[in-house]
């Protein structure tokens, strides 16, 4: 699933996942992260706030596994990030 708000990335995350699963079924998550501008590094604290509003202490307490790999760019230019889900 390709995002291409920051601000809105998650909250789209899990309105793709309510329609298959729930939070606590994804086991592996692997997040693709595009740096903003060229040299810069990318947005992982951005993504961590994200990440804890629905993981974490008082939320879902099934961690999935994951990954955030820097990629140069995506499918569609105008996204900063996409977002892989697995389940079992």
């Amino acid at each position: 699933m390709a995002v291409c708000s920051r601000s809105s990335s998650l909250r789209r995350k899990k309105l793709k996942l309510n329609l298959l699963l729930k939070m606590g079924d994804v086991i592996k998550m692997r997040v693709y992260l595009v740096a903003p501008q060229s040299g810069a590094s990318m947005d992982f604290p951005g993504f961590m706030n994200g990440y804890t509003q629905f993981y974490g202490p008082g939320k879902q307490q099934n961690l999935p596994t994951r990954s955030a790999i820097q990629v140069a760019g995506l499918a569609d230019p105008g996204c900063l990030a996409e977002v892989e889900a697995a389940r079992p």
